[in-house]
């Protein structure tokens, strides 16, 4: 698809700008009709092409129901660390809701898909021979995004909290009406299902709450489902991966890494990549560059492996 629909007529969009490919779960043909307004309209504003499809895509569009029936194949999709932005779809009258707000969490999504590809083009074999890339591979690590100092320092508490047994109340903010609360000394969390939502599929990180928000959000706990502590740490690892690595030295990209049981990777991702990779550690100690030889991944995958794996615990640096 070249061109989407403005009103009636198709307007031609350039062929230079780069081509998105969106999945559609379970969206009827009449929100796919509305849809073609809005997608042009961020296809100018993002100057991206977007290509529409039901098996393929860079990012899944989804509409809200489908999570709450946990579609197979946008469990597959998330389990891929695929992005999704969901769509408040009216359930009688098939017409999309709150249209601003999708549009602005699909070009979170694009920004987020395009950071991913930058990285990935890190150390990639462009080159004519193995042995010419190999030595292209012992220069640097790949770039790092930088996370907003209020997000660093919410993290940085969490993860201080978990590792020294601290005790206490943490509150991680997503949004209107999307909170996590988090109880230190219990390892446990409850999130509202919209919360759950923007970290696992759209990888957005939390804010801190202010006072009003924290007394505001202490009144909506019976919406909440409870998760694992190590559960949110792994999520929040996931959503974080193209951030600088949890301990890790400016030439972590050649450090080797020291991994725990297999039998806990399973209880966090069921990714055969991951599986893997895991394997390949606990043979022997094996730095990132080494790993994604072994297993031809992206550096996105390495990062979506090494984050979540480092915030459990599950992975050491040397």
């Amino acid at each position: 698809m070249n061109a989407l629909h403005a009103g009636s007529a198709p307007l031609p969009l350039p062929s230079q700008w780069r081509e998105i490919r969106l999945q559609l779960f379970d969206l009827s043909l009449e929100v796919q009709e509305q849809l073609r307004p809005l997608l042009y309209a961020s296809s100018r504003d993002l100057q991206v092409r977007y290509v529409l499809g039901s098996r393929v895509g860079a990012i899944a569009l989804v509409d809200d129901a489908s999570q709450a029936a946990r579609n197979p194949r946008l469990l597959a999709a998330l389990a891929e660390g695929k992005p999704c932005v969901f769509l408040q779809v009216e359930p009688s009258t098939q017409r999309i809701a709150r249209a601003a707000q999708f549009l602005q969490e699909l070009a979170e999504a694009v920004r987020q898909r395009e950071r991913d590809s930058a990285t990935d083009d890190f150390d990639a074999p462009g080159v004519a021979s193995e042995a010419e890339w190999d030595s292209q591979l012992q220069s640097g690590s790949p770039p790092s995004q930088r996370l907003e100092p209020g997000t660093a320092e919410l993290l940085q508490h969490l993860l201080r909290g978990v590792c020294t047994g601290q005790s206490g109340q943490l509150w991680l903010g997503f949004g209107p009406g999307a909170v996590i609360a988090v109880d230190l000394g219990q390892g446990k969390a409850w999130a509202d299902p919209l919360a759950l939502d923007r970290l696992r599929a759209m990888r957005r990180l939390p804010q801190a709450l202010t006072p009003a928000a924290v007394a505001e959000a202490q009144g909506g706990s019976e919406r909440r489902v409870s998760l694992p502590l190590t559960s949110l740490l792994w999520a929040l690892g996931v959503a974080a991966a193209g951030s600088e690595l949890l301990g890790a030295e400016p030439d972590w990209w050649h450090q080797r890494l020291l991994v725990g049981p297999l039998e806990q990777l399973a209880r966090y991702s069921s990714r055969p990549l991951h599986r893997e990779m895991a394997r390949l550690l606990q043979v022997e100690p094996l730095t990132p560059s080494q790993l994604r030889r072994a297993t031809q991944a992206s550096v996105r995958d390495v990062r979506d492996f090494l984050q979540p794996c480092l915030f459990i615990n599950f992975l050491h640096w040397e």
